[in-house]
């Protein structure tokens, strides 16, 4: 699976979420495998705005981020 974490455009860079993986691409976009749910909780606290969810439909996670 691959997400995409979305930040402000005010931000020089992404705050990076001790994720496997995780890449910054872009001043306000970071990449990275499946995260946990204390990662979707510390990119709230780290001001992300949106999460694409890039896997695919047929793929089952550990967990169900759509509930969380």
């Amino acid at each position: 699976s691959f997400f995409v974490f979305c930040a402000p455009l005010s931000l020089s860079k992404p705050p990076l979420l001790d994720i496997p993986n995780e890449t910054a691409l872009y001043k306000n976009i970071l990449t990275s495998v499946q995260p946990s749910k204390s990662n979707f909780q510390d990119a709230v606290n780290k001001g992300y705005l949106a999460v694409v969810n890039l896997r695919a439909s047929g793929e089952i996670g550990s967990w169900n981020e759509k509930k969380y």
